[in-house]
């Protein structure tokens, strides 16, 4: 499937948005394959790159998020 065509639910990208602050405030800047380590290590429904950088992405664009 196609990234673009991959759906992500508004409450999941939230989830990984929350992660991704604290991991800044947490570690400062951390790679994106650091990041899903983390975050597969705390939530059972594991996330991938290709979903946390999709996530994040969209999330930015339609919450003025950066």
């Amino acid at each position: 499937m196609a990234a673009s065509t991959l759906r992500i639910s508004r409450q999941r990208k939230e989830l990984i948005s929350q992660y991704a602050t604290a991991a800044v405030f947490l570690y400062g800047i951390i790679s994106i394959d650091e990041f899903v380590e983390v975050f597969n290590h705390y939530e059972e429904t594991r996330t991938t790159s290709e979903e946390a950088l999709l996530a994040m992405t969209r999330i930015a664009k339609t919450d003025d998020e950066e």
